[in-house]
């Protein structure tokens, strides 16, 4: 027993004793690779591994990769099930003696409730990873959602300006002549051909950068910097909001030039848009165009602030592809 140093009073038979009562196995090889010291547990794994007992260390390592019996079977060379239902794990290490000679030391120990915890998160993540699959699936619909739900809202103010132009050309015909009085109709009828022209106009497929600049021709100029992201849906609430700032711009700000920001931040996209106008006199409480508009990128998954002050600022922070995938 020169494997330990031993204290005064302790014997080769207690020590055998105390590790025969350690929970998990051990055992040392000298350097000729024969058995040396051998406690209960491992005698009773190796046993169970291999159906005998084992004597070398070439005889214990075959046993690890080549388990003989039926009841066990090695994972990825790392876990043995026994026939008892345990799970172990064995690990190798070179040590020294009290006298400098070296030893192997093998020591398994049972892993039973980390693999069941294991096995748990393993199940757990394939039910996140169908989870993500099915929110993908609905990210992708985004997009189709919100232009149905444009389409509508401009199929039913189509039908609105028609019907009150209708009504307005039958008093008109039936008075037989056309008066400074009847100057609404016309209005009415202009009115109408606008939103019919724009109607026609949202049905054609352009690119994302035109449509933007389009939107801004005759009512003030545009300053862009950046580029919009690739990903259809994230460009598409970008020109969203920039026509919703455009509107805001000329109708409450004076403004003649708008500033578009857009830049990529640790994945995200994040779109910046200010003008040259007025500043708010107050807190901007968001009325039906912010509020469908906010409705509509957090829907997608993004963030919308605003800012009344020192200046008007919206920002919209979308999760770009990659920073979606990471995330679900």
């Amino acid at each position: 027993m020169s494997l330990f140093n031993r204290k005064p009073g302790l014997t080769a038979d207690s020590i055998k004793e105390s590790l025969d009562n350690l929970p998990a196995g051990i055992c040392f090889f000298d350097t000729n690779g024969f058995l040396k010291l051998c406690n209960k547990k491992m005698h009773r794994l190796s046993f169970d591994l291999s159906g005998h007992d084992v004597q070398y260390l070439k005889e214990f390592e075959d046993m690890l990769n080549n388990p003989g019996n039926k009841c066990t079977r090695p994972m990825d060379g790392k876990y043995y099930f026994m026939a008892d239902g345990s799970v172990w794990m064995f690990g190798k290490k070179e040590i020294r003696g009290t006298r400098g000679a070296k030893y192997t030391e093998y020591l398994a120990s049972e892993v039973s409730e980390l693999y069941a915890r294991m096995e748990e998160l393993n199940y757990d993540n394939k039910k996140l990873l169908e989870l993500s699959n099915e929110i993908k699936k609905m990210s992708a619909n985004v997009l189709t959602i919100a232009r149905e739900e444009e389409t509508l809202s401009m199929k039913m103010r189509v039908h609105d300006e028609m019907g009150r132009s209708l009504i307005a050309a039958r008093k008109l015909l039936n008075a037989g002549s056309l008066l400074e009085k009847d100057e609404p109709v016309i209005e009415s009828w202009k009115r109408t051909i606008d939103v019919l022209r724009r109607s026609c106009d949202d049905t054609e497929k352009k690119d994302m950068l035109d449509e933007l600049r389009e939107a801004c021709k005759g009512m003030l100029n545009i300053s862009l910097k950046g580029a919009l992201p690739e990903k259809e849906e994230d460009a598409y609430l970008i020109v969203v909001a920039t026509r919703e700032c455009i509107t805001n711009a000329i109708r409450y700000a004076n403004a003649t030039e708008l500033f578009v920001d857009i830049s990529r931040m640790e994945g995200k996209v994040v779109a910046k848009i200010t003008n040259n106008g007025d500043p708010p006199k107050g807190w901007i409480s968001e009325g039906g165009g912010l509020s469908s508009l906010r409705r509509k990128i957090e829907r997608a998954g993004g963030l919308m602030e605003v800012r009344s002050q020192p200046i008007f600022e919206l920002t919209v922070i979308l999760p770009g592809r990659d920073e979606l995938n990471r995330l679900i």
